[in-house]
């Protein structure tokens, strides 16, 4: 009888080494590859390096508002064989960063019905000259606050960034490890349901040999129904789980992959605790004042101060001096007959009498800073108590997975020698099946646990805005 009953537990561990030597056939795609192949090949990667140069040329868009601007103009007329006007107007202007304006050009104006002011040598003036704002506009103007804002979208364009492929990182990492979770839980139960199996037989052939009762073998069929159960419902879950990973494998960001059929996560066995760098419990106040979205607040406020320095600018009263210097162009030197007291200047002064428009604008912005502020304070608040606990998470599944670890590894000693026990008839098979279902609940509270353990080094790495690009596997 002894002989018989370790013949058909041998072919039950014949299984579950054939179990084993099939999963070693398979291809492992550790978290680290993964993350790789998402980080270079996402859509979302490219969208995300799209966000520099679209600052970029917003920046060269503003700068252009400061490129040197050549015009030309003619204009004639004739009426029964009569000039009426020839009017030649061509320059070139420079705006500076400094809000002063250069320009030079050329006029040539005659005929018989001309303005007299427009009157002029027959060669024409040529003029330079420069244009000052003497209050509003001095310090700042539309052209330069455009600039500074540009300046700003650059540097803001780098965090959004940074934002994007967080956000990313972040999600594509609990894909994966739900993913791990349900092939884990899959393994778990294919082995288990193999041995059910295999007991079965055993007892079966055990009551026709009239060594075992007639209610072992309802026992062991009972068993065996409830792991397939189990078994197809995390077949199930790892095919959909499979699915959803699937949707972050890509090429260049431009063709989906599916994922290789023999691909599968690392096993639970082979995968040890992660626990919190030094560096990061050193560092964590640099990194939180650090983020990524802090440091958008802060850009955003400068831009709002931008805007406040132009809009009480606005305040002031519109003065431009504008002088140009004249001269009549003489052969083939045109300053040859330069003087000093031939010039044009004018002064021009404007400034609306209420300023509601301009003062409304500027408490409003004013509202909107104290409002950012109070919105900096506020995140940043929420941000630390999240990120500490995010840690303090972490810290404690890491030990979680050592007290899961040994309670799985004593649980399976007890399996052991129970079954031991039942070869050797003194035991019995429900004790077998109880020592069992324990020891299989162990084990997926233990992946649990690692799945908890990665999914809150993930959310710590998240809160504290930065990427976990490859871990311990």
């Amino acid at each position: 009888m002894i002989i018989h009953r370790w013949k058909s537990f041998l072919v039950s561990w014949l299984l579950v080494i054939s179990l084993k030597v099939n999963a070693q056939n398979q291809q492992i795609l550790s978290y680290s590859q993964f993350v790789k192949i998402v980080a270079q090949h996402h859509p979302a990667t490219y969208q995300a390096d799209l966000q520099m140069p679209m600052a970029q040329a917003k920046l060269l868009e503003s700068r252009g508002n400061f490129d040197p601007v050549i015009h030309q103009q003619l204009d004639e007329k004739n009426f029964n064989d009569q000039r009426y006007y020839s009017i030649l107007q061509a320059g070139l202007k420079i705006p500076t960063r400094l809000g002063v304006s250069f320009n030079a050009g050329y006029e040539q104006m005659n005929g018989s019905y001309l303005n007299p002011e427009n009157n002029m040598p027959q060669g024409g003036l040529a003029y330079a000259g420069i244009s000052v704002p003497l209050a509003k506009d001095l310090l700042i103007d539309k052209r330069r606050l455009e600039l500074q804002k540009a300046k700003l979208y650059v540097k803001a364009a780098e965090w959004e960034r940074e934002l994007l492929l967080n956000e990313l990182m972040y999600e594509a990492g609990q894909c994966y490890w739900d993913w791990f979770v349900a092939y884990n839980i899959m393994l778990i139960y294919q082995e288990a349901h193999e041995l059910a199996a295999a007991r079965k037989n055993f007892v079966v052939r055990s009551y026709k040999l009239g060594d075992s009762p007639n209610i072992d073998t309802t026992e062991a069929s009972i068993k065996v129904q409830n792991l397939h159960i189990n078994l197809v419902q995390a077949k199930l879950s790892f095919l959909n789980a499979s699915l959803l990973l699937s949707t972050y494998l890509w090429v260049d960001g431009q063709t989906p992959l599916n994922l290789e059929p023999n691909s599968v996560p690392p096993i639970y066995t082979n995968l040890d605790k992660l626990e919190p760098t030094t560096n990061l419990k050193q560092n964590a106040i640099q990194l939180l004042n650090q983020h990524p979205k802090l440091e958008q607040i802060r850009i955003k406020l400068k831009e709002l101060e931008v805007q406040q320095k132009f809009q009480k600018n606005n305040l002031l009263p519109k003065i431009d001096l504008k002088y140009n210097a004249l001269n009549e162009p003489i052969g083939s030197d045109p300053l040859v007959a330069f003087n000093s007291n031939n010039f044009k200047w004018g002064v021009q002064f404007s400034m609306p009498i209420f300023l509601r428009q301009e003062r409304g604008s500027l408490r409003n912005n004013n509202l909107h800073i104290k409002q950012l502020s109070l919105d900096s304070t506020l995140f940043k608040t929420t941000l630390n108590y999240y990120a500490n606990s995010q840690l303090n998470n972490w810290t404690t599944s890491a030990e979680q997975v050592v007290n899961y670890r040994q309670m799985a590894a004593d649980l399976n000693i007890l399996l052991q020698g129970e079954r031991r026990k039942f070869e050797g008839g003194e035991s019995s098979i429900f004790m077998v099946n109880t020592r069992e279902i324990a020891y299989i609940n162990a084990q997926i509270k233990l992946v649990e646990f690692i799945n908890k353990n990665q999914q809150f080094a993930l959310s710590t790495y998240y809160a504290y805005g930065t990427r976990l690009l490859e871990v311990t596997d």
